[in-house]
């Protein structure tokens, strides 16, 4: 049976930021990979201790994303009852 190797994980970084990062990671004796895994240890960890400030983050943005788009239809209604109510009303026609 093959052997699960892991999902790779990709950053972008300019080439000074790679090489504080390689530098940092001879220094520790560690391999890059080795370091990236330590500093995303440590971030998943503190974010999972703060699982209730996420979800209220979360709440948050959802909350406002849905006020957007609730302010948005209402726009679209308006206009959609402006333009209903100006093909209502007669057309006057000129002469007879």
């Amino acid at each position: 049976m093959a052997r699960d190797k892991g999902k790779t994980l990709q950053a972008r970084v300019d080439a000074e930021y790679a090489q504080r990062f390689a530098v940092l990671a001879g220094a520790k004796g560690m391999s890059e990979s080795a370091l990236v895994r330590l500093a995303t240890d440590k971030i998943l960890a503190e974010a999972e201790g703060q699982i209730d400030a996420l979800k209220a983050e979360v709440r948050a943005r959802l909350r406002a994303d849905e006020e957007k788009s609730l302010a948005e239809l209402d726009s679209l209604a308006d206009f959609v009852n402006r333009n209903v109510s100006a093909e209502e009303q007669p057309q006057q026609t000129g002469g007879v």
